[in-house]
């Protein structure tokens, strides 16, 4: 288990301060929903609100509120950093996620786990805070990483992949994707490449392949125009053909198959 105390909306009092050293071997995870002032290789910083900073074992901490603060914070033990190496989390300095909201909730979780300590919580425990920073991993990725695509954009563009995968039966048009993230067709095509290697239409046909598998199994009854239109084709040839041509298969003889 990675976490060895965890506090959710801790109260600091205005006026107040906090000057000291890590525990030997324990790393500290600070996220401050307010302004404080942070000590950062010696240094006096202002940060801004929703900052986060991770402190590694052994390394000096200091921080001045100069308004009562509610804060939360984890202390993890030494295997944690490998976690923050993996997911390329940095140490010591002020970082700001593009997305904060995730944050508070989690630091919550966690404090509940911890304080039940019902059956599983440790395998909880490593599972909370393995989403927390896969999700800060993601709101720090570097921009050049994708050409140029602004963490906004990429956001709006991975909620318009997580729709085709769960709703891919809609009447997708590649105009009203590109529209919805306020780009050129042309510039969402190259977006969406640059964080998908792959184009937006093929992906919905990819998700509606992935779903005719399962209905071709579990509505044994539904005819092959039923399952075409629950998937959003307009004939059943379309249908048969982007599934050939996905599976190497006809949607008949997978069904067939599969029995």
């Amino acid at each position: 288990m990675y976490i060895f105390r965890a506090q959710y909306n801790w109260c600091q009092k205005a006026g107040t301060s906090l000057s000291q050293s890590m525990q030997p071997g324990l790393y500290c995870f600070f996220y401050f929903p307010t302004s404080v002032e942070i000590g950062v290789k010696g240094e006096k910083v202002q940060a801004k609100p929703h900052a986060c900073m991770i402190s590694a074992p052994k390394m000096p901490r200091w921080h001045y509120f100069a308004q009562e603060t509610r804060m939360h914070w984890l202390h993890c033990h030494q295997e944690f950093g490998e976690l923050l190496e993996k997911y390329h989390i940095p140490v010591g300095e002020i970082f700001y996620p593009e997305d904060h909201s995730f944050l508070a909730p989690l630091f919550r979780e966690i404090r509940i786990e911890l304080s039940g300590q019902a059956p599983g919580y440790e395998d909880m425990l490593d599972a909370l805070l393995i989403q927390m920073l896969v999700k800060l991993s993601r709101n720090l990725e570097d921009d050049s990483a994708y050409h140029g695509v602004n963490p906004a954009d990429r956001k709006k563009i991975r909620e318009i992949h997580s729709e085709i995968i769960s709703n891919p039966e809609k009447d997708w048009v590649v105009a009203d994707m590109a529209k919805t993230v306020n780009l050129s067709v042309s510039r969402f095509h190259a977006a969406y490449r640059a964080i998908y290697d792959s184009s937006p239409m093929k992906d919905v046909i990819t998700a509606r392949v992935e779903r005719a598998k399962e209905l071709l199994v579990t509505q044994e009854r539904a005819t092959m125009p039923e399952i075409a239109e629950q998937l959003g084709y307009k004939n059943q040839y379309h249908f048969i053909v982007q599934f050939k041509s996905a599976t190497g298969t006809t949607p008949g003889a997978y069904r067939k198959f599969n029995r």
